[in-house]
Formats: C-alpha cells, sequence, structure tokens
C-alpha cells in the first residue's frame, strides 16, 4: 500500500532528523518574522487580513453569530478570535503561531512522503518544503489558506492509513480532517467524492462485503457532515437559507468565467464603497447587483445561485471561449509567475532576505517542474496507492483552481503533493543515472527542461509591469499607522510610476488633508477629477476641502456632484448635510441626514445618530464621532 518504508517505527537517528528539521523549518520562518516586523506592513493588516481580523475579533468579544449566512469560510476567523481572546491582537505572537502550525505542515509533508516512497524522499521532500518560500510567506499573512498546508497531507495519510486498516477510528479521524479542511477552505469538498470512489473501489476488489464498504463510507461521510454542520446551522439560523459553508462561490465562479475574464484578477466590474469598518467589496457588489437585476432582496442562497446560474449559462453559450480560458489558466496555474492577490510577493521580498533569497532558488518552475515528473515517474514506476491518491489530488485540486481564478494563494496548496513528487523524482534521477539508465536519465532530464522551459516565461504578461499598486499599499499601511510623511512619499512614488493612478492620487490628497496642507490637497483633488471626473470619493474629499476653508457653496456642489456619481455615499451624504447647517438650510440638510441614517450599514448607524455634529437633527449622544475622509483602500 505504502512505501518501502511507510509501516516502520522511526528509529534514533530519524528522530533526531525530524527534530532537526522542525527546528530548522522554524528558524526559517523566525527569520522572515523577524525581518517582515520592521516592514511597513506589519501591523497594518488590509484588505483579506483586515477582514479575518475584524471577524476575529468579533469573535473574542462573544459575537459568534454573523448577521448573515458565512459569505467566507469561517474555521480560521474562529481560530483566530479564539488566539486573540486569549492573547489579545498582537501581530507578531498571532504569526508566530502560523509560523508553528507551518513547521509541523512540514513534517506532515515528510511522513506523507515517507509513506508513499522511502525515508530518502521524506528527507529531501521534508527540506524543501522548509524553505519553500510560498509556505513560509503566507503563513506570515491573516489568511486561511495556511491551514491547508497542515490539512491535505494529514488528509492523504489517513486516506491511506483508512484504506489500509479500514477501522472506526481511522474512518473518524479522515472525515474530521476532511470536515475541518472544508470549513478552512471549501475546495476540498471537490475531492472527497474521488476519494470516497476510489476507497470503493479499493475495498471492492478487496473482496470486501458490499455491507461494510457502505458501513466505512458512511463513517467518513458522518464525521465530515458533523463537522461542517455547525457552519451550515449557523447559515440557516443568521440567513433563513441552506448554505453548507460558505457563498463566495457563486460570485468567484462567476469573476473567473465571464465574457470579461482574464483567468486571474479577482475583482468585480463596479466600484464598492464601505463606510465604517471594512467590507468585502466582492461581497457587497455581488449582493447588491444580483438585488438590482432581479428586483427584490435575495439572501445569501439566492445571491451565489444568480451568481453559478450566469457563469453557467455564459460557459455554454460559449464552450469555445471558455475553453481557450481554461487552458489560459492552466497555464497560470503551472506557471512560474506567483500571481498577486492582495500582496506582491516579489515587491515583499524586498523587506525579507530570506524570502528573496528562496524565492531566487527554489522557485515554482523547478520545484514545481520537478513534481510533475515525479508524479509520471510513480505512476509509471509503483503505480500503488500512494501514487494513485498522490495524483488524484493533484488533478482534483488543480481542476478547483482552474474552475474558478488563479492566484499565488491558491496555487500554493497544491506544492504539498507536488514536493513530495519532486523529491521522488530526484531520487529516481539519481539511481538512473549511477545505475547507468541512460535512456531513462536522458528523457527526465529532457522532460525537466522543457517544462522549467514552459514555466519560466510570462507568458500571460500577469506580473505588474510596475510596483505603483505596491507602493499604494505601503502608503495605505503608513497613513493607517498616522506615518503621514512617509505615506506621502510612498503615493508620490507610485503617481511617479503611474502618474494616472486615481486611488493614488487620492490618498495622497487625503495625505495632505490630514498634515493641515489644504490647498496642497485641493490641488491633488482637482488634478484626480480632472482625469477621472467620476472619481466619487475624490469629490467628496474636494468638498470637505472648500468646507475647511469655509466655501460652503462650493463644497456643497462637490458633495452633490459625489453623490450623483455614486447615490450610496454614506459619508457625501453626512458631510452635504452638515454643509447644508452651516448653511442654513435646516429642511434640506435634516432630509439629506435621514437619507444618510437609512442607507447606513446597521454597525454604523448608531455612529451617525450620536455624532454632535448634527445635534440640531436629531436628539445627540456621546461620545463625539468624527467622520473622516473616504479612502478607497482596496483596488478595483
Amino acid at each position: 500500500m505504502g512505501g518501502i518504508n511507510s509501516k516502520t517505527k522511526l528509529n534514533t537517528k530519524e528522530k533526531k532528523f525530524l527534530i532537526f528539521l522542525f527546528l530548522g523549518a522554524l528558524v526559517v520562518r523566525i527569520i522572515y518574522l523577524w525581518e517582515m516586523s520592521a516592514s511597513p506592513y506589519f501591523g497594518a493588516p488590509f484588505l483579506d487580513e483586515l477582514y479575518h481580523l475584524n471577524w476575529a475579533r468579533d469573535v473574542a468579544m462573544g459575537r459568534w453569530l454573523r448577521h448573515d449566512a458565512f459569505f467566507r469560510a469561517p474555521l480560521y476567523s474562529y481560530l483566530l478570535g479564539g488566539f486573540i481572546r486569549i492573547f489579545g491582537v498582537d501581530y507578531f505572537f498571532i504569526r508566530l503561531a502560523q509560523h508553528l502550525v507551518g513547521a509541523g505542515a512540514v513534517i506532515a509533508v515528510y511522513f506523507l512522503t515517507r509513506r508513499i516512497f522511502s525515508q530518502r524522499e521524506a528527507r529531501i521532500a521534508g527540506i524543501l518544503a522548509a524553505v519553500y518560500a510560498p509556505f513560509f510567506y503566507f503563513e506570515g499573512e491573516m489568511l486561511d489558506i495556511f491551514l491547508q498546508f497542515l490539512f491535505y497531507p494529514l488528509i492523504l495519510i489517513q486516506a491511506l492509513r483508512t484504506l489500509e486498516t479500514p477501522s472506526l477510528k481511522n474512518g473518524l479521524v479522515l472525515g474530521a480532517l476532511l470536515g475541518l479542511s472544508a470549513v478552512a477552505r471549501p475546495n476540498i469538498l471537490l475531492f472527497a467524492p474521488i476519494l470516497f470512489i476510489y476507497l470503493a473501489i479499493k475495498w471492492h476488489r478487496n473482496r470486501d462485503s458490499f455491507g461494510d464498504l457502505l458501513f466505512r463510507l458512511g463513517v467518513i461521510l458522518a464525521a465530515m457532515v458533523c463537522l461542517i454542520a455547525p457552519a451550515a446551522i449557523h447559515n440557516y439560523k443568521a440567513g433563513r437559507c441552506f448554505v453548507p459553508i460558505a457563498s463566495f462561490g457563486g460570485i468567484n465562479f462567476h469573476i473567473g468565467n465571464n465574457p470579461d475574464a482574464d483567468g486571474f484578477t479577482a475583482s468585480t466590474p463596479q466600484r464598492m464603497y464601505h463606510f465604517g469598518r471594512y467590507q468585502d467589496s466582492v461581497e457587497m457588489f455581488a449582493k447588491a447587483k444580483a438585488q438590482a437585476q432581479l428586483g427584490r432582496t435575495l439572501n445569501a442562497a439566492e445571491v451565489n445561485r444568480y451568481w453559478s446560474e450566469r457563469a453557467v449559462h455564459w460557459i455554454l453559450n460559449n464552450p469555445l471561449d471558455w475553453a481557450k480560458l481554461m487552458a489560459k489558466k492552466l497555464a497560470l496555474f503551472f506557471g512560474n509567475v506567483e500571481i498577486k492577490n492582495n500582496k506582491n510577493i516579489y515587491f515583499v521580498a524586498q523587506y525579507s532576505h530570506i524570502l528573496k533569497i528562496f524565492l531566487i532558488f527554489l522557485p515554482f518552475a523547478i520545484i514545481g517542474s520537478l513534481g510533475l515528473v515525479g508524479i509520471y515517474f510513480a505512476m509509471a514506476r509503483r503505480g500503488d496507492s500512494g501514487a494513485q491518491l498522490l495524483t488524484l489530488f493533484a488533478l482534483t485540486y488543480t481542476a478547483g483552481v482552474v474552475l474558478f481564478f488563479v492566484s499565488d494563494r491558491f496555487c500554493a496548496p497544491i506544492m504539498t503533493t507536488l514536493i513530495p513528487a519532486a523529491a521522488y523524482a530526484l531520487t529516481a534521477m539519481w539511481d538512473a543515472a549511477n545505475e547507468q539508465e541512460r535512456g531513462t536519465f536522458i528523457g527526465a532530464m529532457a522532460a525537466l527542461f522543457i517544462l522549467v522551459g514552459l514555466s519560466l516565461p510570462d507568458w500571460f504578461h500577469v506580473r505588474p509591469a510596475n510596483y505603483s499598486r505596491d507602493f499604494w499599499s505601503v502608503g495605505n499601511c503608513l497613513l493607517e499607522k498616522g506615518e503621514l510623511d512617509l505615506a506621502e512619499k510612498e503615493y508620490r512614488r507610485a503617481i511617479f510610476l503611474d502618474p494616472n493612478y486615481d486611488d493614488a492620487l487620492n490618498n495622497l490628497g487625503e495625505t495632505l488633508y490630514k498634515k493641515g496642507e489644504i490647498e496642497s490637497a485641493m490641488n491633488v483633488f482637482s488634478e484626480l477629477l480632472e482625469q477621472h471626473p467620476d472619481y466619487a470619493a475624490g469629490w467628496n474629499n474636494l468638498g470637505a476641502c472648500y468646507e475647511k476653508l469655509d466655501k460652503f457653496d462650493m463644497a456643497e456642489k462637490a458633495y452633490r456632484r459625489a453623490l450623483v456619481i455614486y447615490e450610496g455615499h454614506i459619508t457625501a451624504r453626512l458631510n452635504l448635510a452638515e454643509t447644508l447647517l452651516k448653511q442654513g438650510k435646516m429642511d434640506e440638510a435634516r432630509q439629506e441626514y435621514q437619507i444618510a441614517l437609512r442607507d447606513a450599514p446597521d454597525q454604523l448607524r448608531l455612529q451617525i445618530k450620536s455624532d454632535k455634529r448634527f445635534e440640531k437633527l436629531h436628539p445627540p449622544s456621546p461620545p463625539d464621532l468624527r467622520f473622516p475622509l473616504t479612502s478607497q483602500t482596496s483596488p478595483n
């Protein structure tokens, strides 16, 4: 069933190696953490990191139930919430805990390789996993994907163990691992039925009874369902709909499969603004657009179904275009470029020497290509259960990503299967060379060179031409920390690289405003609006500058222009209400204030009612909460 040494006990020498492997992997990660703790990113989470952090803070404060069905898989945020409840929000220790999990995942890759191949390959795979840059990079982000680095090898190890010894305990453990992995990231559910069918076929060939077969599969399924059930129950209670885990699948499927899809850009066609604390713009767009199209309020399941049906409709009506898009996504998946989703790993590497070194010397092009060669060798030479499951998982995971869209964080987990295969490729090629199997060695080297040659070029120009958006992101982090001079410097660097960059111009203007340089801020906002006259936040911010200079009539015009462009701009509407009050237009101010109250998210409504700017329109209640300028902090 497994490799030659899969059943042998660990001897003293191997135990020592495992200790050093774990400590070595941890040292690499601590060096990376120490280097990144001095970067502008540290302590200023944004986009998906901020989404998870806000959710975790709610959990830590005892707010277990969400206001609606989960949009994203919940496990990571709840684990993070438990950590925060005990230790508080400490960015260093949160990441240290995640790196400890990552070092544990390295050991899991070792044991997976050992079970399928041998101790020799396991040592190579363990070392490769310890230093593979995207692994420790994503462990250092407050994102859910790093959990899969541990779950996937554990699932495959337990699947082989259950196949070999189909006990009640083994079945329950396998089902629990599948369930936990699904609640962390639901794409494992694509592999689950493949695994069930595979187990059923193998047990049937062993002449096991039909009743035993059903019982074993039932145990695995029951354990998996029990772990998923709390999320489904929550979603029914909070959203009054059936969503097994999360509702993001529909909109993400549409993002990756529509006439304008490029296979890697994970954004929506309409800019969405959030007011109050951060909200996911994709979630906001998905719900708002679906409801506008259908003309009624939709629950999470209906929104999910709406977008799924739109994607399927486009696929069925454009099969050739879809096939071309799928081929492109497959090429991107196995390409060497780590495609940016939130942060650009190549830009981040300037803050970490160890990340830069391993990105350069052990890129995906080399390890991934070795992994593909290794899978071929494993199936051709061995063809046992371990090789078969490794291959099935790699194929299923690839399909699960390519069906949606490709990015670095979603591609990284496949390396938990390609690294063991890469280790086997290296030993197989070494043995072929030593045993003078010239044809095997030359063929393997030729295949490797071809795969690396195909992987290395950026065929579809997915790597950004410049770092303008990355400088902008750094500026946002510095602005969040109150380091205004440094933030201004980063925004100007972004604009130098891309003079037409609307978000960078807007946030540069906001920074100047906060520094008290009102005239300079007005000049920047004017330049922004000359280039982008439909940029609603820019009109709002220009209005704030006029208001600061007591030019209330000009401020009113700017705010009204912002609302013409984006009617739901809460900040612009409140600022308009305040400007109208200052001009003595009480009735108009009251009307705008009431509209803002009506349209504001629930968590913002109390703050609006408590704002002393509007005490003439509504009975005031402390504290005095001011509304800052609106920054666009999520690129579209």
